[in-house]
């Protein structure tokens, strides 16, 4: 998968990504997933599901729709791209932990989401929070 050891090329990826996520389109779409529907999504408790607030606050179509299409989107082709070894995990790891933070926010609703549609959907970003997950408990262990 991943060569052991990251390279300069790997370096150019994340800048490329960086870059990407740093447009004034892709900032104000990454800011309301964060500031609203992962919130939200957080919040709810066990009488609604967070596939029902959904449907009902975000309409299909809407921007605010192809806001969290986006930004998961992103992150589902940052997980496919350190997946088959195109960007060295240590090197996203070290730089942000926004996919994790997101993915703990929104799995519960993409499980039921795979339900009614596609049984992959968002498979690449929880794949890239596991291997998070394992990164940071490897980080923990004294050497």
């Amino acid at each position: 998968m991943a060569d052991p050891v990251p390279t300069h090329q790997d370096a150019l990826v994340l800048l490329e990504l960086y870059h990407l996520s740093q447009t004034p389109h892709m900032r104000e779409a990454r800011e309301f997933v964060d500031q609203v529907i992962a919130r939200k999504l957080a919040e709810l408790g066990e009488e609604e599901s967070g596939v029902e607030w959904y449907r009902r606050e975000i309409p299909p179509g809407s921007r605010q729709d192809a806001w969290f299409r986006q930004v998961l989107g992103f992150w589902n082709m940052v997980g496919a791209l350190v997946k088959t070894g195109c960007l060295h995990p240590e090197v996203l790891f070290e730089s942000t932990s926004e996919f994790y933070r997101l993915w703990k926010a929104v799995a519960p609703l993409a499980e039921k989401l795979r339900e009614s549609c596609d049984p992959l959907y968002l498979s690449n970003l929880e794949w890239l929070a596991r291997e998070y997950e394992d990164y940071r408990e490897k980080r923990r262990r004294p050497r």
